[in-house]
């Protein structure tokens, strides 16, 4: 069974202070699920995710190992 579906990959990078601080903005204009995808550390998914989930929104992580 052959499976429809869309794509849209809308990309906007923000750079500096208080980068995160600007994410559930961002974010609230999209919808309110997010996949938060990172490297191998996650370095800052922790601090990311608690953000959303402080503003509402349900997120997930993916790590993405380059050796996987």
């Amino acid at each position: 069974m052959a499976l429809n579906f869309e794509s849209v990959n809308p990309t906007r990078i923000i750079f500096g202070n208080g980068a995160l601080g600007k994410v559930p903005e961002l974010v609230a204009k999209m919808g309110n699920r997010v996949l938060i995808v990172t490297g191998a550390s996650g370095r800052y998914s922790g601090e990311l995710t608690k953000k959303l989930d402080q503003s509402g929104f349900f997120s997930k992580t993916f790590c993405v190992y380059p050796w996987s």
